[in-house]
């Protein structure tokens, strides 16, 4: 498994400043498919690990949320409706979706969170120890387009327009071959 470290840092300052001793606390547990490592520095470790605790429920929380490698997320069960229908999700999982939408415009669609077709392609070819053909890429990317997603901001929903659409809001951290040219 890839290992990649989110450190964060937090300072919890004394009521009196300078006259105590600052600690560092630091944890690391698997989760959203990496380790994920947190360094606290506080003034008791009773008060580092309470910190640690609550940064590690908040990933895991929108690890439980946005993550594709569970069956029960909200974007594992917009993906699975790609094309069929809409899918309840929380009001929360609409905003990261429309931020992703305007950095996809901002970008002219460099930036694609329905990217998860061609993250599969070319996932299988390197397993098999080669790259995809032209031919490939071009006929994934049929499903590769931010503009086929219609949010229902009322309704809560997501609806992916196309089958085998794939949202994956992990697209930054790839070091995927840039395959895709931005569209117009």
């Amino acid at each position: 498994m890839k290992r990649i470290a989110i450190v964060l840092i937090a300072v919890v300052l004394s009521g009196v400043a300078g006259c105590s001793r600052q600690v560092a606390v630091q944890r690391t547990e698997p989760i959203m498919g990496t380790d994920v490592t947190i360094m606290v520095v506080a003034p008791t470790a009773k008060e580092g690990e309470e910190a640690i605790d609550a940064a590690m429920e908040e990933i895991k929380r929108l690890d439980r949320m946005m993550s594709l490698y569970r069956d029960d997320s909200q974007i594992t069960r917009v993906n699975r409706a790609a094309g069929e229908h809409a899918v309840q999700v929380s009001p929360e999982m609409i905003e990261v979706v429309e931020e992703a939408q305007k950095a996809s415009e901002l970008s002219g669609g460099a930036f694609d969170v329905t990217i998860g077709p061609l993250v599969v392609l070319w996932q299988m070819k390197l397993k098999d120890g080669s790259v995809p053909s032209d031919k490939e890429i071009k006929a994934v990317l049929r499903r590769v387009n931010y503009r086929d997603i219609l949010i229902d901001r009322e309704g809560s929903s997501i609806f992916l327009t196309k089958k085998n659409m794939i949202m994956d809001l992990g697209v930054l951290q790839r070091g995927m071959p840039r395959t895709a040219q931005p569209r117009s």
